[in-house]
């Protein structure tokens, strides 16, 4: 896996969020919608982590191979990360992309989701 660059914590990370599904699943919480639906079958959805990110499917995937990319501190957008942090999220993107692509053809990486600061 990639090299990290950083870690969030050398960056002056915000403190998870103790309204965001993803801080709570991430530190371990019964209080998200993974935790409801599965319970701890399976224990964790987490594909592959890093020191700032973890790769996990989607509850409810629009299609099969879709993943998210989620940073470990909780930002509600890409905009508000350390640059160091999205450069780590651009390498993680380029890994995931071409392993994807030799599975399922060509694909993108984006960025979805709300800009409120309870959502993850």
């Amino acid at each position: 896996m990639s090299k990290l660059i950083a870690s969030a914590t050398e960056l002056g990370k915000p403190s998870p969020s103790t309204h965001c599904d993803f801080c709570n699943e991430f530190a371990g919480g019964t209080n998200n919608a993974f935790y409801t639906r599965y319970h701890e079958t399976p224990r964790s959805r987490t594909l592959l982590a890093t020191e700032n990110f973890r790769i996990f499917p989607s509850i409810g995937q629009l299609l099969e191979g879709y993943l998210l990319i989620a940073p470990l501190s909780h930002y509600t957008a890409m905009d508000e990360m350390p640059k160091e942090l999205a450069l780590e999220l651009a390498d993680i993107c380029g890994r995931i992309t071409t392993v994807l692509s030799r599975v399922y053809g060509p694909c993108v990486c984006f960025e979805h989701g709300a800009r409120g600061p309870i959502n993850g």
